[in-house]
């Protein structure tokens, strides 16, 4: 290839450059003038050289945008042309943390939420530019205008994605480890225990489809999630071994950071008098209740209506099968592996509980 070209097809991609910086600028568009930055070659002659020589400043390079923003886009052009690691925007650590965690739609979500409440409240851009005072003054605004324990939540999702930043070398320290959260008062709200006999009479009369139906009695009689129960494909009620395996598959996925959710629960005798009744066996791998999956949000059991028909939230089974194996002292332990809980302890040891203690604790929910 010739020198000319190679030039000419050099002065085309500076033009392209040259007219995405332009239209950035024109939008305030920060973060995309800092992915074009970060394009920089390596070089001794750089930015810092010619704005000297020249006697310009930030803002005259940059002058529909604020002096901060201005000074904090001169500065990481220098750290790039010198070989440095650039200063990274907040949105490029929810696009990391989204890489390397792979979330559900709802977490990510709550990501973005954070982040931009951190830009709102202390006007903060960059990962490197938060400061230990901005952690304070975001800690505070949260506990004017919220809960305690919500301020918590928050605070320790921000927290866990500057850990990734400084995994990644982005920062030398996370700034949010200044907070003490135990130093914030949190007051939980006790779960409201929901005695089901009524609501199994309703069932029991037939307001829900037979589908529905067998989610509920799985989540019922097993204490598992409705996600859990819902997003089974053929082949994990298993009639021959008498048992039902929680496990993943194409749409559902087992959190990885849970070796414990993973798991195969006997099933009891009503079980399986309703399973009987109610189950149609199908190709198996295939998705037993594909019309349970929500698209949008990428969760199981969202469409179900519990709430109408029976009254109860889709939790209440679950929540209600948990409190009432507590209240029959049946050991922690069991009830750990039952719902898919990681041990306490390192010295609970989940895999020394049989099929049988699980099967002779789930036939008190009947």
């Amino acid at each position: 290839m010739s020198d000319d070209l190679l030039e000419a097809r050099r002065m085309v991609l500076e033009a392209l450059l040259t007219t995405d910086r332009q239209i950035a600028e024109a939008r305030g568009d920060t973060t995309a003038l800092s992915k074009l930055i970060d394009q920089s070659p390596r070089t001794s002659n750089g930015l810092a050289k010619a704005m000297q020589e020249q006697g310009v400043s930030a803002t005259d390079l940059y002058p529909r945008l604020s002096e901060d923003d201005a000074e904090a886009l001169v500065s990481r052009q220098v750290s790039v042309e010198a070989g440095k690691v650039a200063s990274k925007s907040l949105e490029e650590l929810v696009e990391l943390c989204q890489r390397l965690k792979q979330p559900a739609p709802g977490t990510l979500r709550n990501w973005n939420v954070r982040i931009k409440e951190l830009q709102t409240i202390c006007k903060v851009t960059d990962v490197s530019r938060c400061t230990e005072e901005d952690v304070r003054k975001y800690r505070d605004h949260m506990l004017s205008t919220c809960a305690g324990t919500t301020t918590k939540a928050r605070i320790k999702s921000i927290k866990a994605m500057f850990n990734v930043a400084v995994e990644e070398g982005w920062i030398d320290e996370n700034p949010w480890n200044v907070i003490v959260l135990k130093r914030i008062k949190a007051s939980y709200k006790k779960k409201e225990v929901i005695e089901l006999e009524d609501v199994d009479n309703k069932v029991e009369s037939g307001v829900l489809d037979k589908d529905s139906e067998l989610v509920y009695w799985i989540c019922r009689l097993t204490a598992t999630h409705i996600s859990e129960a819902s997003g089974m494909a053929h082949g994990d009620i298993d009639l021959k071994d008498n048992v039902i395996h929680i496990r993943p598959n194409e749409l559902r996925g087992v959190k990885v950071d849970n070796g414990f959710r993973e798991r195969t629960l006997p099933i009891t005798p009503k079980l399986r008098q309703k399973i009987e009744q109610l189950y149609k066996p199908g190709k198996k791998g295939e998705h037993i209740w594909r019309k349970y999956y929500d698209e949008k949000q990428e969760r199981w059991g969202n469409k179900i209506q519990w709430q109408r028909k029976l009254g109860i939230s889709l939790s209440v089974p679950r929540n209600t099968a948990t409190t009432t194996l507590r209240k029959a002292n049946i050991n922690d332990r069991v009830i750990g592996v039952i719902l898919g809980h990681s041990p306490n302890k390192t010295t609970d040891v989940y895999g020394a509980v049989s099929v049988e203690m699980m099967k002779e604790a789930l036939s008190i929910l009947g």
